[in-house]
């Protein structure tokens, strides 16, 4: 069983890109759980920063373009592995996450 866990804020394009995970998972026939953590404290500790607030939208890929070396929500953890963040990635990237692992 995979673990996914996607680090994101209250935001529709952190649901979007929950839901393009969950796509990608079924197409591929991963067994996985997932959930979403929104809690600032919590997305820390994978030393992953929200760059957006309630009510905000800076755009995933600009504030990421902007601070290279900071790392942003979205993020997608795969078994307790930090794999992607800073944007919202495609499927195909998102599928190779968990067959690298």
């Amino acid at each position: 069983m995979t673990e996914l866990i996607v680090l994101g804020s209250e935001c529709a394009v952190s649901d979007q890109y929950m839901e393009l995970i969950i796509e990608a998972a079924e197409e591929s026939g991963l067994e996985y759980t997932i959930r979403k953590i929104e809690n600032a404290e919590e997305i820390e500790k994978w030393g992953v920063q929200q760059g957006c607030l309630l009510g905000y939208c800076p755009g995933c890929h600009s504030i990421a373009t902007e601070s290279p070396d900071i790392k942003f929500t979205p993020a997608l953890v795969v078994n307790g592995e930090l794999k992607t963040h800073g944007g919202y990635h495609g499927k195909e990237e998102i599928m190779k996450t968990w067959t690298n692992t």
